[in-house]
């Protein structure tokens, strides 16, 4: 549904796009954006997260601590910002 919505938006803004960089560049985004509604819709794609990060030992080996992260502040009754539409983002502990 995001890229359904993404595409909308940039198709609604193809002028501009075009006027900012060029037909090819929008012909390219839409074609991007097409294909990933096709490929997660029909179930051909998989979607994967990469953190880039430049020393190895700063973050685990795997992602865990973002869940874990989550739960702990769960426990506390973290409550969202007033207003907020999102959960908070809170950054993991330290590595030790």
């Amino acid at each position: 549904m995001t890229l359904r919505e993404w595409l909308k938006r940039f198709t609604a803004e193809r002028a501009e796009v075009i006027k900012l960089y060029d037909e090819r560049f929008f012909r390219m985004w839409e074609f991007y954006l097409a294909g990933g509604i096709v490929m997660f819709e029909s179930g051909a794609a998989c979607n994967y997260q990469v953190q880039y990060i430049r020393d190895r030992n700063a973050l685990p080996i795997t992602r865990d601590y973002m869940a874990e992260a989550e739960q702990r502040y769960r426990k506390l009754g973290a409550a969202p910002a007033k207003g907020a539409n999102r959960k908070k983002t809170v950054a993991p502990e330290p590595v030790k």
